[in-house]
């Protein structure tokens, strides 16, 4: 079993072909199944089967990449569409081709992140990245401090962040899916029914 570890692997070679195929098979599983599960339990479960090390109190509000590399602790909050432990290198004319580089994210117990982390970022405990910062790569911020901007600095303390209970709109959220699941089968199978025994045979 192969597993995400920091690394740069150089474009045309047989890692890189490795990581796109999975890449893109992720992306499908995000468009066609993965955001169903968008702030639920489930979503954490998934990627907790996959190998990141998230807490199963973490909100997900977004789609994470490159498990292995990913840790969100407890009751952290990631409000940001899609995060990503990787970069593409700059592209010398001496080098065969571009380096794709994979680096660990790291997000601390009660932390809010609005913004975008790039790899090798590590949030401290209830530190809070505003909407639109993007932190840049290798990125250290300190326990319970407020970020924003491009490149992000801090702009103050965070508020203290207490634990919350959105788990349990989450699984009620899982029992509409399931509700909608239901019906959308009764639905298939009703049709499937009417064409079988009521239309006419054309045979």
């Amino acid at each position: 079993i192969q597993h995400y570890v920091p690394c740069k692997i150089t474009v045309p070679s047989i890692p890189y072909l490795r990581w796109w195929m999975v890449d893109r098979m992720v992306d499908l599983w995000e468009f066609w199944v993965g955001r169903f599960f968008i702030n639920s339990p489930l979503l954490n479960v998934v990627y907790i089967l996959m190998g990141a090390d998230i807490a199963m109190s973490a909100q997900l509000n977004g789609f994470v990449r490159e498990f292995d590399l990913i840790t969100i602790g407890s009751y952290a909050s990631l409000q940001y569409k899609s995060l990503k432990a990787r970069r593409f290198n700059s592209w010398n004319r001496s080098e065969v081709g571009p380096k794709l580089v994979l680096r660990p994210i790291v997000i601390g117990p009660k932390s809010q992140v609005r913004g975008m982390l790039s790899p090798g970022v590590v949030v401290g405990k209830s530190s809070v990245v505003e909407k639109l910062a993007v932190v840049p790569e290798g990125g250290q911020i300190e326990d319970r401090v407020s970020v924003a901007g491009n490149p992000a600095v801090m702009t103050g303390r965070a508020p203290i962040v207490r634990e919350t209970t959105w788990w349990i709109m989450a699984f009620l959220k899982i029992i509409w899916l399931l509700t909608e699941f239901y019906i959308f089968s009764v639905i298939v199978l009703s049709v499937a029914w009417l064409i079988e025994f009521l239309l006419p045979s054309v045979f």
